[in-house]
């Protein structure tokens, strides 16, 4: 079995309570790890507290625990 590098989840959520946070959930893929919680807060301050990040790019995992730890007001 795999290593997972992160942590078990504090909480879920089920997919309705999310979809009932907002009205849109942006969907992003992650260049750089640096680039993540700067657009988690702009979205936050925005009014969206959901992300989707994509695993298309070698950052991603790192870049959801990064926004994660550093935004907990987002899901």
């Amino acid at each position: 079995m795999a290593n997972n590098p992160l942590p078990a989840p504090a909480k879920t959520i089920d997919a309705t309570a999310i979809m009932e946070l907002s009205p849109v959930i942006p969907v992003v893929t992650i260049g750089e790890v640096d680039e993540a919680v700067p657009l988690a807060t702009a979205l936050l301050r925005g009014g969206v507290p959901v992300i989707e990040v994509t695993l298309r790019s070698q950052p991603a995992l790192a870049a959801i625990d990064k926004i994660r730890r550093e935004c907990p007001d987002m899901c």
